[in-house]
Order: C-alpha cells, then sequence, then structure tokens
C-alpha cells in the first residue's frame, strides 16, 4: 500500500512539473545576438579599460569525439596599460613591456621576439562580431544562477565552412568573464584533424586597477641582450629562437 502511495504521489509531482513553463524547469530563456554581443562589450570594457588587471586562467581541451580530456593547466594573466602585458594560458607564455615582445612555446622549445603589439580595447570584440555574425545561428539563450552568475550559450547550425557548434560564456554581477567555452565539430576536409572537441577556459582570483611594478614584466629571467642580440638564458638555451624584431 505504501509503494502505492509513493507512486501516486511522484506521479502527480511529475504531473505538476509538466505544466511548468520550459524557462521554470531549466531557467533558460530565449536571447539574440545582440544582448550577445552588448555583454561582450561591457565584459571587454570593464576588462580592458581598467588601468591594470590580474586573474588566475584554467584551461581544458575534451576529446569529445573519445570522451578524454586532452590537455589541462592552470596559468594567470597580467596587464598593466595597453603596453605591459605577462601571461601563462595552455603552455604559451607571453612577455611585453616597452621594448619587445616575447613568446615562449614550453611545447615545441621555440622563443618569439617581435615588436611591441599594444592592445586595443574593442578590438578583440569587433573581430568576434564580424566572425560570428557570419555563422548561420541556431538558437542564442541566456540565463542568471543565484550567485549572479549569468551564462549565455549560441547554438549555431550546421553548415560547411564553420567548425564552431556552439559558444557559451559567463560574467558575474561586475561584468568579468568567469567562464568561456567553444565546441569545434571534425573538419571533414581533413581526415587526420581531431574529432569533435570542447576548449574550457575559467577564469578568477581578479585583480583590477592595482599598483603593477614594471619589473613583473621584466624578460631578464628568460633572454639577455648582447649587441642588439637575444641570447636564452642557461635554462632556455636549447630553445631556437625566431626573431623578428626591428629597432
Amino acid at each position: 500500500m505504501k509503494g502505492i502511495q509513493r507512486t501516486a504521489v511522484l506521479l502527480l509531482i511529475g504531473s505538476l512539473l509538466a505544466l511548468l513553463p520550459v524557462s521554470a524547469q531549466d531557467d533558460w530563456q530565449s536571447t539574440g545576438m545582440n544582448e550577445a554581443f552588448d555583454a561582450l562589450r561591457k565584459i571587454n570594457e570593464k576588462m580592458m579599460l581598467a588601468s591594470s588587471i590580474e586573474m588566475t586562467v584554467e584551461q581544458k581541451l575534451i576529446d569529445l569525439s573519445a570522451n578524454k580530456e586532452v590537455y589541462s593547466g592552470s596559468g594567470f594573466f597580467r596587464r598593466r596599460d595597453s603596453l605591459y602585458i605577462h601571461s601563462q594560458v595552455m603552455g604559451i607564455e607571453t612577455i611585453q613591456n616597452q621594448n619587445y615582445r616575447l613568446v615562449i612555446d614550453t611545447a615545441n622549445h621555440t622563443l618569439m621576439v617581435s615588436n611591441v603589439s599594444p592592445l586595443t580595447p574593442y578590438s578583440d570584440i569587433a573581430q568576434m562580431e564580424l566572425y560570428f555574425k557570419s555563422c548561420p545561428v541556431k538558437q542564442v539563450r541566456k540565463k542568471t544562477s543565484s550567485d549572479g552568475i549569468t551564462t549565455i550559450n549560441i547554438l549555431f547550425k550546421k553548415q560547411e565552412g564553420y567548425l564552431a557548434e556552439s559558444m557559451t560564456f559567463s560574467y558575474n554581477s561586475e561584468m568579468l568573464l568567469t567562464e568561456y567555452r567553444l565546441v569545434l565539430g571534425k573538419n571533414a576536409s581533413h581526415p587526420d584533424a581531431p574529432g569533435r572537441s570542447e576548449v574550457i577556459v575559467r577564469y578568477g582570483n581578479f585583480k583590477l586597477n592595482q599598483n603593477l611594478s614594471k619589473k613583473q614584466f621584466s624578460c631578464d629571467h628568460i633572454v639577455t641582450i648582447k649587441n642588439g642580440e637575444f641570447i636564452p638564458v642557461e635554462k632556455y638555451s636549447t630553445y631556437s629562437i625566431r626573431n623578428t624584431y626591428q629597432q
């Protein structure tokens, strides 16, 4: 008898849930690309127009076809003004100061030296808008959790020439990006290309408008400069150098 009563209660709960609107069940609400890009512009403005910013970065690359994690690592991003940058993401370390830009590829044992490339606010967003406006969009939706994190999910229609299946980004009430996800389909034109994959990047421990020292963007522990030539220190002595720097 108790089993019958329990079953009846479960059926009643199920029937009541079925009467709820879909948005109440999964919290997703339909939106559009204009709102998505408006959020990205505000995130960019918050993070790029600050005099300085520091944050931790966690990255994952997942092979969805094989259901396995291909890469997992942690790093950081640090910026002062538009010139000074120091980041370590996906095994690539980048240091830029007022003199030059140095990229250290630990996987391929390569050092790349080039001229300074100042960050330009909104340039990345403009390029992203230009690309994704050309992508066939299937659905755009958003939801906000109880802790104030808003997530926007963009689903793309399958179309030849476009590998992106979905893009998802989350941000907090201060318009700081907390997570970015990109699902890519298999490139059918290249049989040796990896299958469906997902890139996940999480950001945290934000520090804005701090008084960062220029010494934090020094390359002295990587290279020394003699007569205009960049020479790796002993730790990186086996690395090859690609130098495109021009005075």
